[in-house]
């Protein structure tokens, strides 16, 4: 150009008899487009691989959390705020009678607490929902199995950050009592 600036042409020729006819056509935002859309194009492969890299991570995280949940050596179990019981490992199946299908998303944790228990164990559960500073996390109260047996338990609660959810640990201590 008259200003020195390089542009990308395209030249199309016909010939006819002795006569050459062309058309040239500028066609330099076309390249950019097509140079920018290349560069996006790895930008994008290159946030794919870094999602994938991370789903892997995050996958091996999660079976490793899993892992230790389900093998821990007492009965653990995930509550939702309302007390609804989300995930339990075995050691919380042989405790309650309970299979995982019967527990995790149907029972409450009242369903497994004895009748005279169920008011101080509510109440402690909504100094925990309330963000009582300083609430019980550890506590004995008396569980009630699928077969209407009282067993003393002791109990440790632990908040999740970032949910709503508590994590629950309990120790069967009727032989000790």
């Amino acid at each position: 150009t008259e200003s020195g600036e390089t542009i990308v042409v395209s030249l199309s020729a016909v010939l006819e008899g002795d006569e050459i006819s062309g058309m040239f056509m500028d066609i330099t935002e076309k390249v950019k487009g097509e140079k920018l859309l290349i560069e996006l194009n790895e930008k994008l492969r290159n946030i794919n691989d870094r999602i994938h890299f991370i789903n892997e991570e995050l996958k091996e995280s999660h079976n490793k959390y899993l892992s230790l949940f389900n093998n821990t050596g007492t009965a653990t179990c995930l509550l939702d705020e309302p007390g609804t019981i989300l995930l339990c490992n075995t050691k919380f199946e042989e405790l309650s009678g309970y299979i995982k299908e019967e527990i995790e998303g149907k029972l409450k944790w009242t369903d497994l607490t004895a009748e005279e228990d169920i008011i101080r164990v509510n109440k402690i559960r909504d100094q925990r929902i309330k963000g009582k500073s300083d609430p019980e996390d550890e506590y004995e109260f008396k569980f009630v199995d699928k077969n209407n047996n009282k067993k003393d338990v002791h109990i440790k609660v632990g908040f999740l950050p970032g949910s709503n959810k508590w994590i629950a640990s309990l120790i069967d201590i009727t032989k000790r009592k």
